[in-house]
């Protein structure tokens, strides 16, 4: 009897979580499509497509709505398709969940192409495939590196107006190499050398945004640009670089990578030491993203990869440790975190487990 007890039990959890599943897809596709629809034709994200609406200006003229449409790309959605097809795959497939998760992903690809940057939508993509293909063979490796080039190369040609996939695929592979690398060796000459580098801690007083920014200190990116990236670590350092505001108004910036940073930090005889820090941050990001996984924590784990997609790469791409803390991540990380625990909260029945 104890045993048939248990068989039931389990049956009616599973019973559960299937239907918590299947409602979450509903739920995910439905606000999907509805985000979708907002963003191209609301916010203006069919000009872009359209090519009528050059990204950067598509971007500054969100306006006040720019931090809905932000949360949306780079939270919401991310995280949601993350779990939707974390949680399917250790449910098992049903027809709602077949039909929708295309949907889904549809409308994910959609709006990360509306912002006319040629890596968004794969990054929005990117949580999902940390929580589904934690392990991967080096074959299958090879082919998503492939397809991921071919997707570049086609954005690089259309939003950017390339002449040919030749001069397309040049102008990427200068960027991922020579100049990936450029203004964090231009960094460390200057450094060597003992020349002074930017105000570091100035940095973390836009954490709370523009506005209490310019309540402090005054900075406004329509009056003086300079000034204003000045206390962002991005575009402060592309201007150390010699690069011209002209560029960054125009949405462009040279990426300084965490390297740079320890060297602001550390010196030239001190950076190993930010550096060991940084790395343990990432070491432990993974760590606790992994240990959700293993627990069938579908809420923490979808979050915790979207903030690794989202905040985690960007800043060892050269945003500064203070993105790590700009309060739209951290409300972005709540509100998402809230939204998932409504379908995969700690009192409801998990999903299987990760495999060990």
């Amino acid at each position: 009897y104890s045993k048939r007890a248990q068989r039931a039990t389990c049956a009616r959890q599973v019973q559960r979580v299937e239907r918590n599943l299947d409602l979450f897809a509903v739920f995910c596709a439905g606000s999907f499509v509805i985000l979708t629809l907002l963003v191209l034709f609301a916010y203006g994200g069919i000009d872009v497509l359209l090519l009528k609406v050059d990204k950067a200006e598509f971007r500054t003229s969100l306006g006040p709505f720019g931090a809905v449409v932000t949360i949306s790309t780079k939270w919401l959605m991310p995280a949601m398709f993350a779990a939707l097809v974390f949680g399917a795959k250790r449910a098992g497939r049903s027809v709602i969940r077949i039909w929708l998760l295309p949907v889904a992903a549809i409308c994910l690809i959609i709006v990360g192409a509306s912002w006319g940057y040629k890596t968004t939508f794969l990054t929005m993509l990117l949580p999902a495939v940390i929580l589904s293909a934690w392990k991967v063979r080096l074959r299958n490796l090879v082919i998503a590196g492939t397809l991921v080039s071919v997707v570049v190369i086609g954005f690089a040609l259309y939003f950017d107006q390339y002449s040919n996939a030749g001069a397309a695929l040049s102008a990427l592979a200068f960027r991922l190499t020579a100049l990936q690398g450029d203004l964090a060796w231009y960094t460390w000459g200057k450094v060597s050398t003992g020349h002074a580098t930017p105000e570091y801690l100035r940095t973390f007083i836009p954490i709370f945004g523009d506005r209490v920014l310019r309540a402090l200190t005054g900075a406004d990116s329509s009056r003086n640009y300079a000034n204003w990236a000045s206390y962002y670590f991005g575009q402060v350092m592309t201007l150390y670089g010699g690069y011209p505001v002209s560029g960054l108004e125009a949405g462009v910036n040279n990426q300084a990578t965490i390297f740079a940073e320890c060297l602001v930090i550390g010196g030239k005889y001190l950076y190993l030491l930010p550096s060991a820090c940084f790395g343990a941050i990432v070491g432990l990001t993974s760590i606790w993203i992994r240990r959700e996984m293993l627990l069938g924590r579908v809420n923490s784990a979808a979050t915790l990869a979207t903030f690794f997609s989202f905040t985690i790469l960007p800043w060892i791409l050269g945003n500064g440790l203070s993105s790590l803390f700009y309060l739209i991540n951290i409300v972005g990380g709540l509100i998402t975190y809230l939204i998932l625990s409504l379908f995969f909260s700690a009192h409801r029945p998990r999903v299987r487990a990760v495999d060990a």
